[in-house]
This record gives structure tokens, sequence and C-alpha cells, in this order.
């Protein structure tokens, strides 16, 4: 028991490292304004782009 701690310890930075590159992609930080009346916020709008593949990369489709 006291090695499964040990490795699960040693695993938490690795995981943090590799949700960085997760997909898909978390939101970006919301950089508008929220205030009680619609009138005083400001909007975060960003143009949409599709998330892309890489160029080259094989199609691959994964059914869980």
């Amino acid at each position: 028991m006291k090695l499964y701690r040990l490795v699960l310890l040693l695993l938490l930075p690795l995981s943090s490292a590799l949700a960085k590159d997760a997909v898909p992609a978390p939101p970006a930080d919301f950089k508008g304004k929220i205030a009680l009346d619609f009138r005083d916020s400001e909007q975060d709008w960003g143009p949409f782009t599709p998330a892309r593949a890489p160029a080259g990369s094989p199609n691959v489709l994964f059914i869980l």
C-alpha cells in the first residue's frame, strides 16, 4: 500500500503536465466583465476557429 501511495505522488506532477495538451483544449480565461446590468458588462468574444489536426496527421477514429 505504501508503494502505491509513493507511485501516485510521483505521477501527480506528470498528470498535470499532460493535461496541458488535453484534447479538446480547455477554454481560455474569461477577459470580459460581468456586471449586474448587461449594459455595464463587457463581452469577451473571440473569433471561432474550429480545431484542426496538424498537417500530415493520420485519420484515426477511436470508438469506446
